[in-house]
């Protein structure tokens, strides 16, 4: 696998920046399809303070929405794709939807291994996808200047109409739904935390549990780009590497003690000598990408398996806490 260094994309284009590289199918179509916002789409957007980031919701509606799967699955192969996988049993279970990186799902070996570790605890999981249904086979990590949305705002979209989607199934317990988003999706998951942005995409009322950031990056320099939100209302676990010049804790930690002084529900850790993607076993041997968003210039891409084992307890712990299983 080839990566990609990244460069920085025109903010006042409602581009994005994103991190992690990597080569997908050759000749895959990188466009996307746009569409007119709806009427009551366009009327909660608006609702958004700040000009910029209304028209990053309305460009967010400006694409198809995604086709969710229709039924659930039993087997606990082939992770690596958009699916439902349930625990056996009736249930009513609780469930956690994966948000992967900007790399394409395919490569997102992380998925599959909380997707597995997930199931064995007894959650139903969601794997979504935002990138293959819209043409873009290969992620969005490298420059695609043919897709005229943020990504952040679209799969934060994404997210809550994922779990829209899984309210609907008998065997789901609606009221214990979490969510785990790695680097981008770690991004996706600070804005999902937002009161204010739960009202806008999910219309219906459906809330989120519980939400965890794997080393989702908290502050773009480049971009002057806030991801944290200021009035975080769900239970937030935010996890980084002291290494990482992406989800940098410098950046991060300043915001969450904020949050948490004016009694937010969010906790973090930081593990010692651990840079990004820890739970990533493809980037076992060390690497450096480059990106202009890091004060260095580059990011440390390294599989971590120590940080990765931590994380899982964590993670479950946390869960166990605030959306129990049975």
């Amino acid at each position: 696998m080839r990566l990609r260094s990244m460069c920085l994309i025109s903010f006042l284009a409602f581009s994005f920046l994103a991190l992690m590289g990597g080569a997908g199918r050759a000749g895959a179509q990188e466009s996307i399809a746009t569409l007119k916002p709806t009427p009551e789409q366009a009327a909660r957007c608006a609702k958004i303070p700040g000009e910029a980031r209304r028209k990053f919701c309305l460009l967010a509606y400006s694409v198809p929405g995604l086709e969710f799967p229709a039924r659930a699955e039993t087997a606990r192969s082939a992770f690596l794709r958009m699916a439902i996988f349930k625990p056996e049993g009736p249930g009513p279970f609780p469930a956690v939807i994966l948000l992967h990186s900007c790399a394409s799902l395919i490569e997102s070996e992380n998925m599959a291994y909380w997707g597995n570790e997930l199931l064995k605890a007894g959650y139903v999981v969601f794997i979504v996808d935002s990138w293959r249904q819209r043409g873009f086979d290969n992620g969005v990590c490298a420059p695609t200047p043919r897709m005229p949305v943020n990504a952040v705002y679209l799969r934060l979209r994404d997210a809550y109409e994922a779990l829209e989607h899984l309210a609907k199934f008998d065997f789901v317990d609606k009221k214990r739904i979490g969510a785990i988003g790695a680097s981008q999706g770690g991004r996706v998951i600070y804005q999902a935390a937002s009161s204010g942005l739960a009202r806008v995409h999910a219309p219906s009322g459906a809330r989120f549990a519980a939400l965890v950031s794997l080393y989702g990056e908290c502050y773009n320099r480049s971009l002057k780009q806030d991801y944290v939100p200021p009035n975080a209302a769900t239970p937030l676990l935010a996890l980084f590497g002291d290494r990482d010049e992406d989800g940098d804790p410098r950046e991060c930690l300043p915001r969450l003690e904020k949050l948490k002084a004016a009694g937010s529900p969010v906790e973090w850790h930081v593990f010692r000598n651990v840079g990004h993607v820890w739970d990533e076993p493809r980037f076992s041997k060390r690497r450096y990408v480059d990106y202009v968003g890091a004060p260095s210039g580059r990011v440390l891409f390294e599989y971590d398996e120590r940080a990765t084992a931590e994380s899982r307890t964590r993670i479950l712990d946390f869960f166990a806490a605030r959306m129990p299983r049975g």
